[in-house]
Formats: C-alpha cells, structure tokens, sequence
C-alpha cells in the first residue's frame, strides 16, 4: 500500500525499510529494540518515519455521497 502512493515501487519501500532496520541493528545501545524489525517501519511506529522517506502521500479519499 505504500508504494501506491509514493514515487517507489514496492521493492524499493521493502528495500528501505530493511535498510532502517538494518542501520538500528547496528546503532547500538539506548536504542528500542523493535527498531531492528522491518515491520516496525511499515506497520508500527517507525511508519511515520518510512514515509517522509519515501515521498508517501496520503491518498485524498472521498466521502459518502449526500
């Protein structure tokens, strides 16, 4: 879903967010550690982050007709 609305295809949004969990695996202590999960940046809280990222734009959604 987030490719579809972002410049990326879904191999690339899945590329980057392995990168993210990548680079946190690596980061070291302090840091939690769902981080190093992909899942965590396509599905949690590290979402928000993947998106700025990826160029995502939320799809205008229209409401039901009146």
């Amino acid at each position: 879903m987030l490719a579809r609305s972002s410049p990326l295809s879904e191999v690339e949004v899945t590329a980057r967010a392995l990168q993210a969990a990548g680079k946190a695996r690596f980061a070291g202590a302090g840091l939690d550690p769902r981080r190093g999960d992909p899942g965590y940046y396509l599905v949690a809280a590290g979402r928000t982050a993947l998106e700025a990222e990826i160029g995502y734009r939320a799809p205008i959604r229209c409401g039901p007709a009146d």
